[in-house]
């Protein structure tokens, strides 16, 4: 029903007026309805357009709004291109899912996975004796190497040393073998020295027999740029040897193997 106004539709309806009635007034151009006691405004929209923001297209003003999420593009079957938006199926035996920031938008993909750590570390010896004084503590050098995987050691410059590398800090295990002539006299030690501090000692009571051997194991936090040597030590009375071996199988060795970080 349309009016005037609302004194008009009072005076039209006088006497007949009824709980759901509709009215549209033309001079306020308002539309009402009566709830059984006054008549009340008809609540009405204030969205006036719709208007697409990151990842959405299409909107409008008037009339039929599509938009589309983007989604349905750029997300898409096991990254086939389909356009359609679903889960990302399995991948094949021993792929794992890893981000791929190489591409827009980033991505979460199926991918070979990474290769483990591989073994660093070195195993040196001596290819001959190195005469050691009597009483005096003295680095033993290694001028030969079965293996070194990362130049942990040099064999033109401090050759007595294992040298961290860049990239390696982390724990190690090191492992002494010190081997002496056969003969007999009170002592010998062997020490393993960090920097310039000792790590470890071993000591051996030397007695008679083919070859005096001493050895130990032991695990070190080390960073980049730390060096360790062994130190020996006798007092025989007079000059002696430790040996080598041309083979390394035999010989007074130093060796290191890496832990992880």
């Amino acid at each position: 029903m349309r009016f005037a106004s609302a004194a008009a539709r009072t005076t039209a309806l006088s006497g007949v007026l009824a709980e759901g009635m509709v009215s549209y007034l033309m001079d306020t151009n308002a539309v009402e309805v009566y709830d059984g006691s006054a008549w009340v405004g008809v609540a009405t929209g204030d969205i006036t357009a719709v208007t697409a923001g990151t990842g959405i297209s299409g909107g409008g003003t008037s009339g039929a709004v599509t938009i589309t999420n983007s989604m349905a593009t750029e997300i898409t079957a096991a990254g086939t291109g389909s356009g359609t938006f679903d889960n990302l199926p399995i991948g094949t035996t021993g792929q794992v899912l890893t981000a791929d920031t190489t591409v827009s938008p980033y991505k979460v993909k199926w991918a070979a996975a990474a290769s483990g750590s591989t073994f660093a570390g070195c195993a040196l010896y001596k290819s001959g004796n190195q005469t050691i004084s009597n009483a005096t503590d003295t680095i033993v050098t290694f001028d030969s190497e079965l293996f070194d995987t990362d130049g942990f050691h040099s064999t033109a410059t401090n050759t007595g040393r294992i040298t961290i590398p860049s990239g390696k800090g982390g724990y190690y295990n090191f492992c002494v073998y010190v081997v002496w002539p056969d003969g007999s006299w009170a002592i010998s030690n062997a020490v393993l020295k960090k920097n310039g501090t000792t790590i470890k000692v071993d000591w051996l009571n030397v007695g008679s027999g083919t070859y005096n051997t001493q050895g130990f194991a032991t695990i070190v936090s080390a960073s980049v740029g730390d060096y360790f040597e062994i130190i020996v030590y006798h007092n025989k009375g007079s000059n002696n040897s430790i040996l080598g071996d041309n083979n390394g199988t035999g010989a007074t060795r130093f060796e290191c193997s890496y832990l992880g970080a």
